[in-house]
């Protein structure tokens, strides 16, 4: 699964390169095929990005935790952070 949604940024970044070249911007009918294409991509690409984000976040957070020796951090800590565990 993960393998397919890299495959997916990978082709959204191609697109995102290929809008941005001259030669393609000349020919309307392929820009507006691959702006197609872009736009379909786009909502897969951001919740993605989210998660990765929050993915990292949380294994961040859990580093922290686990290395702190400091009872009264580690709950600040937890505290502050309880909604990263949530996403």
């Amino acid at each position: 699964m993960f393998d397919r949604l890299e495959k997916t940024v990978a082709r959204y970044d191609e697109l995102t390169a290929l809008l941005s070249d001259p030669a393609v911007i000349r020919q309307q009918d392929k820009y507006r095929e691959l702006s197609k294409e872009h736009s379909a991509l786009a909502p897969l690409v951001q919740a993605y990005q989210k998660y990765r984000k929050a993915r990292a976040d949380v294994l961040n957070l859990r580093e922290i935790i686990n290395n702190s020796g400091d009872r009264e951090m580690r709950g600040f800590w937890l505290a502050d952070n309880v909604g990263v565990y949530r996403r």
